[in-house]
């Protein structure tokens, strides 16, 4: 009988566990850039462009889709937000839930060529308003990038569309000269789990380790 209610516990937390794992999974597609047509160093996209990174959209400006010409933050490609102009990127439809609290995250940094070294990007999501990130790229380098994790918290009030645009100018003050900016990579947006959620999993894991014990002490579990 106790080891039948170990096992029970077991498969309950195991269970627990799957399912904040779940709720956790990132419901970005292609949120590291990493399939798409082949960008070599790198290639120029124009707006309109819906089918050179899978599952983005070029809605505005133009990017630099970044293969080998800088480090990338995870794998090996990236997003420079300013191609020849400010540039702007969205995904279309994720299945956030009404009422869902999520977490937005991403990897920035700046193209290290020429200022400003301050670049500036602009990241919303369904009705969140924009929200302004920077990133100083001061003594940065193709080899040395810099990268850091930014976040925000949304409450979703449907599906959502998430859109990333450069606010940075070039250096010469003229937008439509603005080919040096920030640099995007490792989006995610994930779903941050109720606080019933948690205190399942911990009684769920306090239950296998009170039952652990008391199965040591009455020699029933076994080690294959």
């Amino acid at each position: 009988m106790k080891f039948n209610s170990f096992i029970l516990s077991s498969t309950l937390a195991a269970t627990i566990l799957f399912n904040a794992h779940s709720a956790h999974a990132n419901l970005v597609v292609n949120g590291g850039f990493e399939n798409g047509v082949n960008p070599g160093s790198f290639t120029t996209l124009n707006a309109a462009d819906s089918s050179s990174i899978s599952g983005w959209t070029v809605t505005g400006g133009s990017i630099d889709y970044i293969g080998s010409y800088w480090q990338a933050s995870e794998g090996s490609r990236s997003i420079d937000l300013n191609g020849l102009s400010q540039g702007t990127i969205a995904q279309q439809t994720l299945a956030t839930v009404v009422g869902q609290q999520y977490l937005i995250s991403f990897d920035l940094a700046g193209n290290p060529d020429l200022g400003p070294t301050i670049k500036t990007i602009g990241v919303s999501i369904g009705d969140s308003g924009l929200q302004t990130f920077t990133f100083d790229s001061t003594g940065t380098s193709h080899s040395n990038m810099g990268w850091i994790t930014e976040s925000f918290l949304y409450t979703a009030t449907g599906t959502s569309i998430i859109t990333f645009q450069s606010l940075t100018i070039g250096p010469t003050g003229n937008e439509n000269f603005a080919a040096y900016g920030p640099a995007l990579d490792n989006v995610s947006v994930t779903a941050v789990p109720e606080a019933s959620t948690w205190a399942m999993m911990i009684l769920g894991f306090v239950g296998v380790g009170f039952m652990a014990y008391r199965g040591r002490s009455q020699g029933v579990i076994r080690v294959a």
